[in-house]
This record gives C-alpha cells, sequence and structure tokens, in this order.
C-alpha cells in the first residue's frame, strides 16, 4: 500500500493578535454558535496556538 504524500491546508476564520479585546474575540468567534447551543446543539470553538500564547486567558478571562 503506497501512502498519500498530499499537502494540507487548513482555513481560519479570524486571527487575531495580542491588541485584540475579549470582546472582539467573543464577538467575532463565538457569539454566533450562542442561538444555537441555547436551542440545544452543541458547540466547539476550536483555538489553536503556541503554548503559552494567551488561549485559556482569552478563552476564559479572569474573576473579575
Amino acid at each position: 500500500m503506497q501512502k498519500s504524500n498530499k499537502e494540507k491546508q487548513y482555513a481560519f476564520d479570524y486571527v487575531f493578535d495580542r491588541h485584540v479585546s475579549h470582546e472582539t474575540v467573543f464577538d467575532k468567534s463565538v457569539k454566533f454558535a450562542l442561538d444555537g447551543i441555547l436551542d440545544g446543539f452543541n458547540a466547539t470553538v476550536f483555538a489553536y496556538g503556541a503554548t503559552g500564547a494567551g488561549k485559556t486567558y482569552t478563552m476564559l478571562g479572569t474573576d473579575e
């Protein structure tokens, strides 16, 4: 059996830099899913980035 050597391609909906607000990240990447979630549908938000880049902080924020 010969292995397929196909190039993989990925598409990103948005890319944010460190200066963007939490509100902007939420509005652009999660807000659209809320109606479906509240209607009982499942949703997943996939945050990709380097370790230590702030993904968890961006998704969870602070206790405030």
